[in-house]
């Protein structure tokens, strides 16, 4: 054992150079690896605020939430319930007149949905880390996807139809 010691000893002494270098060489590897990770992260909270202080985003987000919410569309105030949404978000394969209030609440998904798309897109390319996006949105995708049980059965699955019928493959896989 002191044998192998002395040699590794020998080693470095021989290639001080060398082994210094690769020591520096792989502390800037690893500090520019964590200063990426962080400025990923960083991007992706301020892109995470910039989509909270959406309108849309909100009225999305009202609407998840609550069972009853009260909206004003095209200057009047209409109330939007669970069963308002699930009618709303019925396909056009399946139903093809829809309200002004519906014509609202799809209007809002979409622009919701193509937000959201653009977040899955960031991640494609490697700007933001998906795993953190999906812990930020946690409670929302949960909604989406059934997992909170806040909302009838119905409603996620016409969400599932919505996203898949009108292309937004990646986000159905993404809240999934």
């Amino acid at each position: 054992m002191i044998e192998v010691i002395t040699s590794i000893y020998h080693y470095v002494l021989q290639n001080f150079v060398f082994v210094g270098g690769l020591a520096a060489g792989l502390k800037w590897i690893y500090e520019y690896s964590q200063k990426r990770n962080f400025e990923k992260s960083k991007f992706l909270l301020e892109r995470v605020e910039k989509f909270d202080d959406l309108q849309n985003t909100k009225q999305v987000k009202q609407m998840l939430d609550w069972n009853k919410s009260k909206f004003t569309i095209n200057g009047k105030v209409s109330v939007i319930s669970d069963a308002t949404l699930i009618e709303a978000l019925i396909t056009h394969d399946k139903k093809q007149q829809y309200t002004d209030d519906e014509v609202w609440i799809r209007a809002q998904f979409d622009e919701y949905f193509d937000n959201l798309n653009e977040f899955i897109l960031l991640s494609d390319y490697g700007l933001i880390d998906k795993k953190n996006l999906k812990k930020m949105m946690k409670y929302w995708i949960e909604i989406l996807n059934g997992e909170k049980n806040v909302k009838k059965k119905q409603f996620s699955i016409s969400i599932k139809n919505y996203l898949l019928f009108y292309g937004y493959h990646d986000v159905a896989a993404f809240i999934a």
